[in-house]
């Protein structure tokens, strides 16, 4: 890419609208980084970008251990042949949390059902409040 193509880009991220990036961590420790498009029906449309081209990656929201908002976009090697279908390791060192919570920038944490995750905001469940993207660093996902 170019330096100029890249500037370009850059803008349009900066000015344009926004450009998020997410990682997906699921159960079996599998990481995919992307970009969020949808969250219903019990299933996460991941938008992925590999070095062999863009995929869209479905991810059941019970295969989830962990939904990030950072800057990577970009995965390195190829598409996972697989993606949250493996049962969790026995001996695994994620811990879970009771219910699904929302770590915010600064360190606070927040309990959340999690209903739904837009291009600006996270939705909780029974809650009218909803939470900034550009505040929440991840959300850990509860026990299902």
């Amino acid at each position: 890419m170019s330096y100029r193509r890249l500037a370009a880009v850059s803008l349009i991220c900066l000015w344009g609208s926004p450009c998020w990036s997410d990682t997906i961590t699921t159960t079996d420790h599998l990481s995919v980084n992307g970009e969020l498009k949808n969250m219903s029906n019990g299933e996460i449309t991941l938008v992925a970008y590999f070095s062999s081209g863009t995929r869209i990656i479905d991810v059941k929201i019970a295969a989830v251990a962990i939904i990030e908002f950072n800057s990577t976009t970009a995965n390195s090697g190829a598409p996972p042949a697989k993606i949250g279908i493996s049962p969790s390791p026995e001996n695994s060192n994620v811990v879970e949390e009771e219910k699904d919570t929302i770590v915010m920038r600064g360190g606070l944490r927040q309990s959340c059902d999690l209903l739904s995750i837009d291009k600006d905001s996270v939705h909780c469940k029974g809650s009218k409040e909803s939470y900034k993207r550009r505040s929440v660093i991840r959300i850990v996902m509860g026990a299902k």
